[in-house]
């Protein structure tokens, strides 16, 4: 039996229909291919962002009494350390970023009983092991001191006697993590050794007795603002 027109005209529609959805898949598949025309979701498998973190300090506290500062009696100290430690997660575990490292002096009362003469120290060890002899803020002195505790070596550190506020002691230091074939590959740690000492002078210090020194070392990644440090003589 011969088709209607109306079947013959279905048919041809149907087909044409067909026909469009072919090539519209046909050309979607090539362009997602090439890269070229309308967009494709492709996933690309990169790295994820660097971790840097901070251990931080306990603070340092020095108490003055009538007990533990006079004559005969050793120097007292009081020590911390801060950490930074940097993890690359890109693919040739390779990272490089920058922190800063501060003493924060919440109270200290301490004054000179004699003109110019160093009570309270900083040292500072950098994650190198090596002692610093200089500070960001190099109105803070350096100085070396003789005879202290029956030592033969020289006391030296920074005089800190009366200074308050906040001291920067690192600006913008690298920390960098390399590739390497034990557990360390792409990672990278950083200690500073902070310690603060009260000299027990041969002299009268009494003026100082019954004070309490209290400080907390700071490490970040960023800075802090209005930083000023004051000293008097």
């Amino acid at each position: 039996m011969e088709k209607s027109k109306k079947e013959k005209g279905l048919i041809l529609f149907t087909l044409f229909t067909l026909l469009l959805v072919i090539i519209g898949a046909t050309y979607a598949y090539f362009t997602a291919q090439r890269g070229t025309g309308g967009s494709a979701n492709i996933n690309v498998e990169a790295g994820t962002t660097d971790s840097l973190t901070f251990t931080k300090g306990t603070s340092i506290t020095i108490d003055a009494n009538s007990d533990n500062f006079k004559s005969g009696e050793p120097n007292q100290s009081g020590e911390t350390e801060v950490s930074a430690h940097l993890v690359a997660n890109n693919g040739n575990f390779t990272a490089s970023e920058t922190y800063n490292v501060y003493l924060n002096l919440i109270d200290n009362p301490f004054v000179y009983t004699r003109e110019n003469s160093p009570e309270l120290i900083l040292q500072v060890i950098d994650p190198d092991g090596q002692p610093l002899e200089t500070l960001e803020d190099e109105t803070i002195k350096h100085v070396s001191i003789e005879g202290v505790d029956d030592e033969e070596d020289p006391l030296v550190g920074f005089d800190i006697t009366t200074a308050t506020g906040i001291i920067p002691i690192k600006l913008s230091e690298e920390i960098s993590a390399q590739p390497s074939d034990d557990e360390n590959n792409g990672k990278a740690d950083e200690t500073w050794q902070i310690k603060i000492i009260l000299i027990n002078h041969d002299y009268d210090q009494q003026v100082n007795t019954g004070k309490t020194f209290n400080a907390q070392a700071i490490i970040m990644h960023g800075t802090l603002p209005n930083i000023k440090v004051e000293t008097t003589c």
